[in-house]
């Protein structure tokens, strides 16, 4: 059983250079499809990466699951949208 005062330490995520494991992955990946675009130029794009995400989750450690809850679609709003051919005009 662990026993703490603090609930933030048990919720806490491992952070490498101050960025979580999530945003290291998005900052590589972009920076490395950079690196084949831009060349030397990729060296700024990281950077600037790195600040805006460390900035970000400065404010929240939980931001992707933040985003990612706002950007889903309920079941009652897509249902509305179907039934009354919202989606479906666009593409006939």
């Amino acid at each position: 059983m662990i026993v703490t005062d603090c609930y933030m330490d048990l919720t806490r995520k491992t952070k490498i250079m101050g960025l979580t494991t999530t945003s290291l992955l998005i900052m590589f990946v972009i920076g490395f499809i950079s690196w084949f675009i831009l060349i030397l130029y990729s060296l700024a794009v990281v950077a600037v990466l790195y600040c805006f995400f460390f900035i970000l989750e400065f404010f929240d450690e939980d931001i992707y699951e933040i985003i990612g809850s706002n950007l889903k679609i309920s079941q009652k709003n897509f249902m509305h949208k179907v039934r009354n051919g919202s989606w479906t005009d666009r593409y006939i």
